[in-house]
């Protein structure tokens, strides 16, 4: 039981050892010991029973007992770490409490020519490297975390009817993209201003009903599906995210943490729905769609023409993640060397109108 009022409490993550994304723990500081309190248990460290250390790249400390068992608590929050100071648990060096921008500032201003050979030929192989590290549960946390931000401020369509042809499309673009395949998750929003769709780490695909709407066939709509798809499979927006917050990487794959790694991206997830892919992503998620509508029997050029279509009838864009399109006569030609009449239709018309005129949706 925690002893006496506590100096401070607030929270902290904690990381169990086992999965490589954090819980949010609450951590309590008293003149003898620290308390944490974790899925209804409450924990206490007796002075000596615990160990604290710096975590310079991220500006957190990190503590460990073994009451934790494997896992550890990383506090970054300031009053936190200073009342852990003023009890004499932790002594900051002098580099610890210079600010984290400020040794940034320090790093690249004396490294010069170096750091620009970094930033040139070193970031895209930590990128690499950095997306390569992460694992596919966490793409998948990081996908639902964002979603479940983008449901919470829009409506979706959710009526049984229209559920029901999102779950076959999302099986049938899983069955298509093979054995390694994420397990799909679609949602339309219904805003009729709207003609996109964006994809997010792990499987998450949502679609404005606007570009629902100006859709003539089920093969532009699959030609969609398996472009966001694409995205999904070659971890366009996990690479985007590794790329925004490679610095802190960097330090976690210095060292060897891909749970730092992890940490990081969890940390920084809502900046998805600011990032948008560039020229060669949007081509290669193009390509791979192209690949996957080909195995399926329907027609590669259709998005393309719808794309086009688009276009020219305007539209009004969504502050996300968003397949940008640029340049929508490159795509073209390069879906319309593949157009080729479809050999099968994957929906009934009934389940088509479904999808497109006769939905009712509900918040």
């Amino acid at each position: 039981m925690m002893t006496g009022t506590p100096m401070w409490q607030g929270n902290a993550q904690f990381f169990d050892g086992e999965t490589p994304y954090p819980m949010s723990v609450r951590l309590a500081v008293s003149p003898n010991d620290i308390t944490l309190f974790r899925a209804g248990v409450e924990t206490r460290c007796a002075v000596g029973e615990f160990n604290i250390t710096e975590q310079q790249s991220a500006d957190y400390v990190r503590i460990e007992s073994k009451k934790f068992g494997k896992g550890v608590v990383m506090l970054n929050d300031k009053s936190g770490i200073a009342a852990l100071e003023s009890v004499g648990f932790y002594a900051p060096s002098r580099s610890f409490k210079t600010s984290f921008a400020q040794r940034a500032i320090i790093f690249f201003g004396t490294t010069g020519t170096l750091a620009a050979l970094f930033f040139f030929f070193g970031i895209p192989a930590l990128v690499d490297a950095g997306t390569s590290a992460v694992p596919k549960d966490v793409e998948i946390t990081l996908g639902k975390t964002v979603f479940e931000e983008v449901a919470s401020k829009n409506k979706l369509a959710s009526d049984s009817a229209t559920m029901r042809v999102l779950s076959k499309c999302a099986a049938f673009i899983q069955e298509m993209s093979g054995k390694d395949a994420y397990k799909m998750s679609l949602a339309i929003v219904e805003d009729r201003n709207i003609k996109n769709a964006f994809a997010l780490p792990g499987g998450y695909i949502v679609i404005y009903r606007g570009i629902l709407e100006s859709m003539e066939n089920e093969s532009e709509f699959f030609g969609l599906l398996a472009h966001e798809a694409g995205h999904v499979y070659l971890r366009h927006g996990t690479r985007r995210l590794v790329r925004t917050a490679v610095l802190g990487i960097t330090f976690s794959l210095l060292f060897g943490d891909v749970g730092g790694v992890s940490a990081v991206l969890l940390d920084n997830s809502q900046l998805l729905l600011n990032l948008s892919y560039d020229r060669d992503e949007e081509l290669s998620s193009d390509k791979y769609a192209i690949e996957l509508l080909d195995r399926a029997g329907l027609d590669p050029s259709a998005l393309a023409g719808l794309l086009r279509r688009i276009s020219t009838t305007g539209s009004t864009l969504p502050p996300a993640l968003l397949s940008s399109h640029p340049s929508t006569d490159e795509r073209f030609e390069l879906a319309s060397r593949h157009k080729r009449a479809a050999a099968k239709q994957i929906l009934t018309l009934d389940e088509w109108h479904v999808l497109t005129n006769k939905t009712t949706a509900s918040k």
